[in-house]
């Protein structure tokens, strides 16, 4: 996944490398009842997010937005999402998205159980959108702020990127929308934080 040939992908190393925080813990890897669905959906198996044991093949492209997870399937999205250019009307409903994932999180304990479990082998092109997507309930929400579950998906990984740069815009990598993210995220500090304290 660390190619070099390309600037998109070589962007998408870079998030590669990243570590996927929050999991840390010492719940163990058995998987819960509900974690057929997760496996369907994923074609791999799931864990809890906590387990961090068993995340051999799990995420490990940092994302924000809540539910977002990123397998090693997720590579398509990865690199298009360096092509998404942040807008002002994408914006607000990627945040009127998450918003409401987060309190469908908060009030729903299947939802609540099903976010926190982690896609581990995932084997299926796309697993972490098709996860959203699996799960009627986080799909509903995300479709209820006017966007799909590939633009949230999608959204999530590219906001992630520019805030890696939104200090120094001029040290993101040269792909299509990457300095212009870096500069939209740094004028988007206090929605950056918000995203950061209800993604887990």
């Amino acid at each position: 996944m660390r190619i070099q040939f390309s600037t998109a992908v070589m962007a998408a190393a870079t998030m590669v490398g990243l570590g996927c925080g929050g999991q840390n813990g010492t719940r163990d890897s058995a998987v819960g009842a509900d974690s057929a669905a997760h496996a369907t959906a994923a074609n791999g198996s799931v864990a809890p997010a906590s387990d961090s044991t068993n995340g051999a093949l799990s995420a490990a492209t940092q994302a924000l937005g809540p539910g977002i997870q990123v397998t090693s399937t997720d590579q398509h999205n990865v690199n298009r999402a360096f092509d998404y250019k942040l807008t002002d009307n994408d914006w607000s409903r990627f945040l009127k998205a998450a918003d409401t994932v987060a309190a469908l999180r908060a009030r729903d304990a299947e939802v609540r159980s099903y976010l926190d479990s982690q896609i581990v082998g995932a084997k299926t092109d796309d697993a972490g959108e098709k996860w959203l997507e699996a799960n009627p309930k986080v799909s509903a929400a995300i479709t209820s702020a006017g966007m799909t579950v590939k633009d949230y998906y999608r959204l999530g990984l590219v906001t992630a990127e520019a805030t890696r740069f939104m200090d120094n815009p001029a040290s993101a990598p040269p792909t299509p929308a990457g300095r212009a993210n870096a500069e939209f995220v740094r004028n988007h500090k206090a929605d950056i934080d918000h995203l950061r304290s209800i993604t887990r």
